[in-house]
Order: C-alpha cells, then structure tokens, then sequence
C-alpha cells in the first residue's frame, strides 16, 4: 500500500489537465482518495506516487486519488 500521495517530478503531467474516463468501480479507502463508477468521466490532474493520479470527478467536481491503471485517457 502507499504511505504517502506525493508528486514524483518525473511522474508529473503537464500542466493541461488530460480527459479521461475511469475503467473500474473503485471505493476509496482513505480521505485522499475518491470513489468512482466504471465509465465516470474525469480529468487527470497528476500523477503522485507511482501507480497514483490525483483526478477531478466531473459530476461533482471532487479531488482525490485514484489508481493510475482505472484510467484511460480519451481524446
């Protein structure tokens, strides 16, 4: 598990947010993360500790963590 949801500086997107839909339901399990439902629209926002993206949820705006691997960028 990770200790921590720092940026890496390698790992970092650039600063245009990147449209991306969620591929699994995920719950969260600590309060920096967010809970989503396959297929929920987000933007990645960056990328923390590997396999970690902080993300914007479109429906309701929320910020969190999400694993990088429940996400597909669209165009």
């Amino acid at each position: 598990m990770h200790t921590s949801h720092q940026p890496n500086a390698e790992e970092t997107f650039s600063n245009e947010m990147r449209q991306a839909v969620s591929l699994y339901r995920y719950s969260k399990k600590r309060d920096d993360e967010v809970s989503v439902i396959s297929g929920d629209p987000i933007q990645a926002l960056e990328c923390a500790v590997k396999g970690w993206t902080r993300v914007r949820l479109i429906r309701n705006g929320s910020v969190g963590y999400l694993p990088t691997c429940y996400i597909k960028e669209v165009q």
